[in-house]
């Protein structure tokens, strides 16, 4: 995760987001702005670079994924 972190900060990437599923959390590195944000899967988190016009519901994407899983 460290060596690809540095890679896109370097490449110009805008924004990296990080899913941990074991931990139920999200690391959203903001290139730009240089902020560092971790959310946990109840929050439904802005995508940065889209000026908040879009935003991930981890808890659906969570509750979905489960109930897909459970299903097979």
């Amino acid at each position: 995760m460290v060596i690809k972190l540095a890679k896109y900060a370097t490449a110009g990437v805008r924004e990296y987001w990080m899913a941990d599923p074991d931990k139920n959390r999200v690391i959203v590195n903001d290139f730009e702005k240089g902020n560092i944000g971790i959310y946990g899967f109840e929050n439904v988190v802005e995508v940065g670079i889209f000026g908040g016009d879009c935003k991930v519901d981890f808890k659906e994407i969570e509750e979905a994924l489960s109930s897909h899983w459970l299903v097979r």
